[in-house]
């Protein structure tokens, strides 16, 4: 399925004051990260001062162990701060494609 998040969504206040204070992982869990399991899954945390940079959403975080800096220090790029959002079921379009699935309500 082809999601198209919007720039309204991603870039908005609300979607910015989920991603902070939250548990990084490598990867992404094949499962939510909940006050039960997140030391299961945590290798780090994001800051608080979340911001717009370009076309990325900016969030500062700290990783813990060596696994995971290792790991960043060696090219990984997936980590996961974890998100859901609302999937609407309509087709949409934007300007270079169209896509069968948009979402809002982007969060933790």
């Amino acid at each position: 399925m082809r999601v198209y998040r919007p720039g309204t969504e991603v870039f908005s206040t609300d979607s910015f004051n989920t991603y902070a204070h939250r548990p990084v992982t490598l990867d992404h869990p094949d499962q939510v990260v909940t006050a039960d399991n997140w030391k299961d899954y945590a290798i780090g945390q994001t800051g608080g001062d979340v911001v717009r940079d370009g076309e990325f959403v900016r969030v500062p975080l700290v990783l813990m162990g060596s696994k995971a800096i290792d790991a960043v220090e060696n090219g990984k790029r997936e980590l996961s701060m974890g998100y859901s959002a609302e999937l609407i079921s309509t087709a949409a379009r934007r300007p270079t494609a169209t896509i069968t699935t948009p979402s809002r309500r982007i969060s933790e």
